[in-house]
């Protein structure tokens, strides 16, 4: 997937204005992935991912034990949105980019993800 794509269906599933403000979302919900505690898997998914988006996913060496919570409000900061906008933004990013990836590096990073935050990788 090209970054425009992956922009725009995260703009669609989002619900957000424009694909720079999607843009800016995904980048923001991956560098905060990135902080996870998940071993290899972030640098491992980021190489499948566009220059961007690889960029904010292997921006930071993991290293934190976050609950879902802890991460949707760093988002929220981050972004300046509500919680509901927030966890539809998360859900978006983290499912499309699930989706960018090859089966298994999808099933690897999901499976590395702590078991609250998973939840975010499948769109229903």
């Amino acid at each position: 997937m090209q970054t425009e794509e992956i922009d725009t269906i995260i703009k669609d599933r989002a619900a957000l204005e424009s694909s720079e403000a999607a843009h800016e979302a995904g980048t923001t919900v991956l560098a905060e992935l990135s902080r996870l505690n998940i071993g290899s898997e972030a640098r491992e998914m980021a190489a499948q991912l566009p220059a961007e988006y690889k960029e904010a996913l292997a921006s930071h060496e993991g290293s934190e034990d976050l609950s879902r919570d802890a991460l949707l409000g760093r988002i929220e900061s981050a972004l300046d949105l509500d919680r509901d906008a927030t966890t539809r933004v998360a859900n978006a990013t983290i499912s499309v980019i699930a989706d960018a990836v090859t089966p298994g590096e999808r099933t690897s990073f999901v499976n590395a993800l702590p078991q609250d935050i998973s939840g975010l990788a499948v769109w229903s």
